[in-house]
């Protein structure tokens, strides 16, 4: 099984999103709460969809659960 760069680089970039959205939603959540909520559902709506390969479809799942 050979893996193409792009999607094991999609997955990296899921987990600094996934940090970088955590720090945003501290923030949003110490000024207005509905605000924090807001930008988790964006982050959510935004990477949903960026499965990549379906033989990392797992990784995907995995990370969406730990959001």
């Amino acid at each position: 099984m050979e893996l193409r760069v792009h999607d094991l680089h999609l997955l990296e970039v899921k987990v600094v999103a996934g940090f970088i959205n955590y720090k945003i939603c501290r923030l949003f959540f110490q000024l207005q709460a509905s605000e924090s909520i807001a930008q988790f559902r964006r982050h959510i709506d935004f990477f949903t969809n960026l499965v990549g390969m379906p033989e990392l479809a797992f990784e995907h799942e995995a990370w969406l659960s730990k959001q």
